[in-house]
């Protein structure tokens, strides 16, 4: 991690204004998409948060969430967005907004933060997931509808929603003396069940079966793509098959008592697959 970066809530309106360009820098939206400063001013002073993380005075990352509940259950914190600009990305800067938000919450007597995130995308699946410890529950079938942007391309916007329980022993494991430390999943793939066979095609990229969906071993493996950005780009027809039958094992296990509780990359950085560990009523 990056120690000269520092992470506090934002303070001026430069400061929320220039989340405007983190936005669209780091995630390629539109200006439909890019939440308004004004809104992110509103949620400062009225119960949310916005953390930035800055090289001196210039804002290359941040996170922002609200009070959020269900029915009359708790208030929790809803995380809806975060972004580092590219060039300060792989430094453990997302982390870092992650814990800090953590620490805000529970200095405002909140126990869970929840937020969404796109499956397939695994640089983001290994901070949630693994890095983190946040587990997966409930799947979310293109709960923004299609977006045109480059990220995605007219792809469907479906999302693993994330449960962070801020005090739970799992997520507890995950923070060390000066924040997370690096960790892996504490559950071998070698004794889960795989879901779907995966082969190369003659591009080099991979290819899944149809996944399995009559098994009730404790523990389940979901193939993904480990380079999804790549394999989008290089083959659309691909990537539209891999959501199709990623959402389709998703669904059908979570809403049968399952929940991801691990992400394990493939052996070595060109590995072609990563792969999502579920388990049976964790």
């Amino acid at each position: 991690m990056d120690g000269h970066i520092s992470i506090r809530p934002l303070q001026t309106l430069d400061e929320f204004r220039a989340c405007h360009g983190v936005q669209k820098e780091a995630w390629g939206f539109p200006d439909l998409l890019i939440i308004p400063y004004t809104q992110l001013v509103s949620a400062h002073h009225h119960g949310g948060v916005v953390l930035g993380a800055f090289d001196g005075t210039a804002l290359v990352g941040f996170v922002y969430g609200y009070l959020a509940r269900q029915g009359q259950g708790p208030l929790y914190l809803f995380s809806q967005r975060m972004g580092v600009l590219s060039a300060y990305q792989g430094q453990g800067i997302g982390e870092r907004l992650k814990w800090a938000q953590r620490a805000w919450a529970l200095d405002h007597q909140l126990e869970r933060i929840i937020w969404t995130f796109d499956p397939l995308e695994s640089p983001n699946a290994w901070l949630n997931i693994t890095r983190l410890g946040g587990i997966g529950r409930q799947y979310l079938r293109a709960i923004y509808g299609l977006h045109d942007t480059p990220l995605h391309d007219r792809l469907p916007s479906d999302r693993l929603l994330v449960e962070w329980e801020l005090q739970s022993k799992r997520v507890l494991a995950h923070l060390g003396p000066e924040g997370a430390v690096p960790t892996k999943s504490n559950i071998p793939t070698q004794v889960g069940l795989p879901l779907n066979a995966v082969a190369l095609d003659d591009q080099g990229l991979p290819r899944s079966e149809r996944p399995e969906l009559d098994h009730s071993n404790p523990i389940l493996l979901i193939t993904v793509p480990a380079q999804w950005q790549p394999l989008r780009k290089a083959n659309m027809a691909l990537a539209a098959d891999w959501r199709t039958k990623t959402r389709h094992a998703f669904e059908h296990y979570l809403d049968r008592g399952y929940a991801v509780t691990g992400y394990v990359r493939g052996r070595g950085n060109e590995s072609p697959c990563n792969t999502y560990v579920l388990e049976r009523n964790p």
